[in-house]
C-alpha cells in the first residue's frame, strides 16, 4: 500500500514538472513569434522611411524626383525590391485575403513576398494614408496645426498642401489556434 502511495506521488510530481516544463516552452515559442512579428512591423514603417531618405537624395543630386516618389498615393503598398508583389489589402472581416501580403523566408534568411521561398506564418499590409493641411495651399504654410489624416485611397482635395505621409505597418500570424498581431505606426513628413 505505501509503495502505491509513493508511485502516485512521484508520478503527481513528474506530471507536474512536465506541465511546468511545456507551458515554459510554449511561453517561448510565443514570445520569439511576438518579437519577430513586431520587428517585421517596424521594418515595414523602416522602409517607407528608406525611400523618403532615398528620395531626398536623389532630389540633392539634381534626379526629378518628388520625396514620395515610389510611394502610392492611393494607399497602397508600392515599395521597392523588399515588398515585392505587397499590394493594398483589406484585412477586415469582408475580405480577408493575406496570401499576398504573405512573408516568406527566403535562402539567404530574409523575409520577403516572394513564394518561391520557405513559407512563415506571417503576412504584413503596409497602408500609407496621406497627410493634408487644409485650405493653406496657396502660402504653403500649416500655421494652425489643422491636419488632416486622409483614410485609405484618399488624396488630399486640390486646396490643401499634403504635407506627410502616415505609414501603417501591420503584421498578422497564428500561434496555438489563435490569430495574433501587432502593428507599427509612424507619420513622415516632407520637412524639406
Amino acid at each position: 500500500m505505501e509503495v502505491l502511495v509513493a508511485i502516485a506521488m512521484i508520478n503527481l510530481g513528474l506530471f507536474a514538472v512536465w506541465a511546468l516544463f511545456m507551458s515554459n516552452y510554449n511561453g517561448e515559442k510565443e514570445a520569439e513569434a511576438r518579437i519577430i512579428g513586431a520587428n517585421l512591423a517596424r521594418e515595414g514603417v523602416e522602409a517607407v522611411k528608406n525611400i523618403r531618405d532615398s528620395n531626398w537624395l536623389k532630389i540633392e543630386d539634381n534626379d526629378l524626383m518628388a520625396w514620395d516618389a515610389g510611394l502610392s498615393n492611393d494607399g497602397s503598398a508600392i515599395i521597392d525590391n523588399l515588398f515585392t508583389g505587397s499590394v493594398e489589402l483589406d484585412f477586415g472581416p469582408n475580405n480577408v485575403n493575406e496570401e499576398a501580403a504573405r512573408l516568406y523566408l527566403n535562402a539567404a534568411g530574409f523575409f520577403d513576398h516572394d513564394s518561391t521561398g520557405q513559407f512563415t506564418p506571417y503576412s504584413r499590409l503596409i497602408t500609407i494614408r496621406q497627410i493634408c493641411c487644409p485650405n493653406n495651399i496657396s502660402d504653403l504654410k500649416c500655421d494652425d496645426y489643422s491636419l488632416a489624416v486622409k483614410e485609405a485611397g484618399e488624396v488630399c482635395e486640390t486646396n490643401e498642401l499634403k504635407i506627410g505621409l502616415d505609414i501603417y505597418s501591420n503584421v498578422r500570424w497564428d500561434y496555438g489556434g489563435r490569430r495574433r498581431n501587432f502593428v507599427a505606426q509612424d507619420q513622415l513628413f516632407n520637412w524639406r
